[in-house]
């Protein structure tokens, strides 16, 4: 195993052993509609990607930095999301729908 492999693997497992849902992530590979953490070039790089674009969020050298940090970003994207949904669902009940 080579060594980003190995870094990217201790990343999987991090990630793995959150409550995160893995629809909302992505390690070692881009994934549309997801956060994904990268190794390029001996670095760490965490961004958004969509419809073939690549918006990257932060970089950083340290394996263990770069794990906290992502799954923090992680973690607001997935709470921001619950959050809307919530919003959505009681808007939709004061207002008598089912659906938008």
């Amino acid at each position: 195993m080579t060594a980003d492999a190995s870094l990217l693997a201790e990343a999987r497992a991090a990630l793995e052993s959150t409550t995160l849902p893995e629809r909302y992530w992505a390690i070692g590979e881009l994934k549309d509609d997801r956060l994904c953490l990268l190794r390029d070039g001996g670095r760490w790089v965490a961004g958004y990607f969509e419809r073939g674009n690549f918006d990257p969020e932060f970089t950083e050298d340290d394996t263990g930095s770069a794990i906290t940090r992502f799954i923090g970003l992680v973690q607001g994207v997935v709470g921001s999301t619950e959050r809307s949904a919530a919003a959505t669902e009681e808007w939709l009940r004061a207002h008598g729908q089912e659906r938008p």
